[in-house]
């Protein structure tokens, strides 16, 4: 193909959304060996890998780039490429970054049942877990396995276009915290740019409110038809997958109301607390839920249910080893709703 063939076709392939098509099973295995392929100088492997995931799934953006990338490089068209990298090159950059997400997790050794413990100190008989790597661009789903949380399943997700840390209404970053579903909003009842659902936080919590926090509309939700998946940092705050996993959260899994949902800026707290001492300390109760705060080296979300309601409490370090109730003392509760 002439030089001026491959900038019409990229192109129109990068200013353009990819095609529509039906709910697919998740293409990053495929996309992993392919790159595992190239990093080992195995380029027959790679285009063949290559041209798997271009055939079998038509509407993932990475994965298509990567099977024009090798076909030009094969055709002897890198100029091309570099011509196409300046004209788009916010797109290139998005598309660099999933794919640096994705084979970072891919070498993670530490398993997430090992680092999750360090954030729920007592799931209690909570059945599901949503926790989010916010960095990482990652959701995880663990399941209550007598008190000991197991991953069911995890997904590349995208967070706000100025990450995390949400402060105020319409700073475009997703929150750092504990929060829980309140309720399911179903796809008729949405515009297309929310996918098949959507399941809603209950953004701004107590802690937030203290700390002057404003914003509303923190979702879970899917991906407008046609699209994949989207890039990294491309929401107005919410945490987006794509909607075959978003269809997993509210049709295989059918997670209830009040779920917990952890919002994490990174995986690896400071520094680690005696479980034991907190329930003794705070008072040991049935069904209580005992969470490390993201984001807060020294608070404690507490929690317990009566029916669907949660109850919740702030507690803070005293500097004596001890631990009591934050300024805001009163508990907080909230009313999880169909």
């Amino acid at each position: 193909m002439r030089p001026a063939g491959w900038i019409l076709l990229l192109s129109l392939w990068l200013s353009n959304a990819a095609a529509t098509s039906a709910l697919v099973k998740e293409p990053e295995p495929l996309l992993l060996q392919a790159l595992s392929a190239l990093q080992q100088g195995d380029l027959d492997q790679a285009v063949r890998l290559s041209r798997q995931l271009h055939e079998t799934y038509p509407s993932y953006r990475l994965g298509q780039l990567l099977y024009l990338q090798l076909n030009a490089a094969l055709a002897g068209e890198m100029q091309v490429l570099q011509q196409l990298q300046q004209r788009h090159a916010a797109t290139y950059r998005q598309l660099l970054e999933e794919a640096r997400l994705r084979w970072q997790h891919a070498q993670k050794a530490v398993l997430p049942e090992q680092w999750v413990r360090h954030w729920v100190l007592e799931p209690a008989d909570e059945p599901w877990w949503i926790v989010v790597d916010l960095p990482g661009s990652r959701l995880y789903l663990f399941r209550n396995e007598n008190g000991v949380l197991k991953k069911e399943k995890d997904v590349f997700v995208s967070i706000g276009q100025r990450g995390f840390g949400k402060q105020r209404e319409g700073d475009r970053r997703t929150p750092v915290g504990v929060y829980h579903i309140e309720s399911w909003l179903p796809d008729q009842k949405l515009p297309p740019l929310y996918g098949v659902g959507a399941l809603t936080l209950n953004y701004p919590n107590a802690w937030d409110r203290f700390l002057g926090r404003t914003g509303s509309g923190i979702w879970l939700h899917g991906t407008p038809p046609g699209i994949y998946v989207r890039p990294p940092q491309s929401s107005r705050g919410c945490v987006v997958l794509n909607n075959n996993a978003m269809a997993a959260l509210l049709e295989t899994y059918q997670l209830p109301m009040g779920t917990p949902v952890l919002l994490l800026d990174r995986r690896q707290p400071d520094k680690p607390v005696s479980v034991d001492a907190v329930l003794t300390e705070l008072g040991a109760r049935v069904s209580q839920v005992l969470v490390r705060y993201p984001g807060e080296e020294k608070l404690l979300w507490r929690g317990w249910r009566e029916g669907r309601n949660w109850h919740v409490q702030y507690w803070q370090a005293d500097g004596e080893g001890g631990w009591q109730l934050a300024p805001q003392a009163a508990p907080e509760l909230k009313v999880a709703q169909q």
